[in-house]
């Protein structure tokens, strides 16, 4: 019983498991791209922060973006965006930050996660 248990606890979850491809990312984040831009220094700040270099980056650190005091709090526990967190977050931002402004809603599907995070990461 208590091997089982194990067994169970060090299991990867799915969303851990799943190997992501930017070229399917790529197409996943024109979900996104009506609010994210992806260039460095984008010509005009979106209606959310440019992506551009999102992997390990500091949470809220867009200089001339107002970011919502939920997500804030968020940099406050969090730090970077780490893979971990991008899952996390891209799979329901409201829960880990509940009073976001960010109205998309998630992406359910943990291969279409892992995909747009492998994309992320290109830029």
């Amino acid at each position: 019983m208590i091997a089982a248990l194990l067994l169970v606890l060090s299991a990867p979850s799915r969303a851990q498991t799943a190997v992501g491809d930017a070229v399917r990312g790529k197409q996943v984040f024109q979900l996104c791209a009506a609010c994210h831009d992806i260039a460095p220094v984008p010509d005009t700040m979106p209606q959310g922060p440019p992506l551009a270099g999102i992997v390990g980056r500091g949470i809220g650190t867009v200089s001339g973006f107002d970011y919502s005091a939920s997500l804030m709090e968020l940099a406050r526990q969090e730090r970077l965006w780490s893979l971990a967190l991008l899952d996390r977050y891209l799979a329901a931002p409201w829960r880990l930050a509940p009073r976001t402004t960010m109205s998309f809603p998630g992406l359910s599907n943990d291969q279409e996660r892992a995909d747009v995070i492998a994309f992320l990461e290109t830029l």
